[in-house]
């Protein structure tokens, strides 16, 4: 499953990173900087159908306690075995891979990384909303004659 179809099935949002690839958005930190590469977020890139989750918290233990909840629910490391801790990681941040799917992993980094889920209106709304818009929309007067 690559990210479009992950983000199909899931109802999330897919935005392009600085690079131009697909990425699905999470949570930011208020002190972040305009980047959207520094958010929690979902990419693709790996050849097994596997897609990777970049976690980015403010202080270790909330990333610690986030890490953990996704290794037990069977996602792995970046760089190969579930509990051995990649290279790459850092204490507030770190990338985990995750069967799509799964959906157990899948649930959990929704959840964890805080990812936007897209809305799906029913007609009866859309058609609500249409009839407010036409309502608040003001006729169009012609020109005023000197």
């Amino acid at each position: 499953m690559n990210i479009q179809e992950f983000a199909e099935k899931y109802r999330l949002r897919l935005k392009k990173d600085g690079c131009g690839d697909w990425i699905v958005l999470g949570r930011s930190l208020e002190k972040a900087t305009k980047r959207i590469e520094d958010r929690c977020h979902v990419y693709d890139g790996f050849e097994d159908g596997k897609l990777g989750v970049y976690l980015y918290f403010g202080s270790p233990k909330k990333y610690g306690n986030a890490r953990r909840a996704l290794l037990a629910v069977g996602c792995e490391g970046k760089q190969g075995s579930g509990n051995v801790r990649p290279a790459s990681d850092y204490p507030t941040d770190g990338c985990l891979k995750f069967d799509p799917e799964n959906a157990d992993q899948a649930q959990a980094v929704i959840r964890l990384a805080g990812l936007k889920r897209r809305k799906v209106l029913s007609m009866e709304t859309l058609d609500r909303l249409k009839n407010r818009f036409v309502s608040i929309q003001r006729p169009q007067t012609g020109s005023v004659a000197a």
